[in-house]
C-alpha cells in the first residue's frame, strides 16, 4: 500500500537514488527499520525497481531524438523488444493516443542519426 510515509520515501529516492537508509530515517523522522522494511516490501511488490540511468552528455552523446511510432497494436511489445537491448535507446514506452510508441535516443553526432529502414 502507499501511504503518505511511502511517497515520501519514493519522493526521496527519485531525487537521489544513493540516499541511504539512515539519512531517510533520520530526514523522514521515522525509525531505519521502518525505512528497510518499506522499501524491501516496495520492491518486493514492484512498486518501485532499481535501475541505473546513464548520463548521455557524460557518455559523448551530444545528439538526441524523440522518436514517436504507430504500429500495429498486435506488435507492439515486439517493437519494444526490438529497441530494448540498443544502446542508442534510453528509453521505450507504450503510449496510448495518437503513437502506440515512444522512443528517446541518444547519438555522438548526427551522421550517427539515420535511418535503416528495417522492419518487424
Amino acid at each position: 500500500m502507499i501511504d503518505s510515509i511511502n511517497r515520501r520515501i519514493i519522493a526521496a529516492l527519485k531525487s537521489d537514488g544513493r540516499y541511504s537508509c539512515a539519512a531517510l530515517a533520520r530526514d523522514l523522522g521515522i525509525n531505519v527499520a521502518t525505512v528497510v522494511k518499506r522499501i524491501d516490501a516496495m520492491l518486493e511488490n514492484g512498486v518501485i525497481s532499481v535501475r541505473a540511468v546513464l548520463n548521455p552528455f557524460k557518455l559523448g552523446y551530444n545528439v538526441h531524438a524523440l522518436i514517436t511510432l504507430d504500429t500495429d497494436l498486435t506488435k507492439v511489445d515486439q517493437v519494444c523488444a526490438h529497441f530494448v537491448n540498443n544502446p542508442n535507446i534510453s528509453l521505450a514506452v507504450t503510449t496510448f493516443g495518437r503513437f502506440d510508441v515512444l522512443l528517446l535516443a541518444d547519438f555522438p553526432a548526427w551522421e550517427n542519426l539515420q535511418c535503416r529502414g528495417s522492419r518487424l
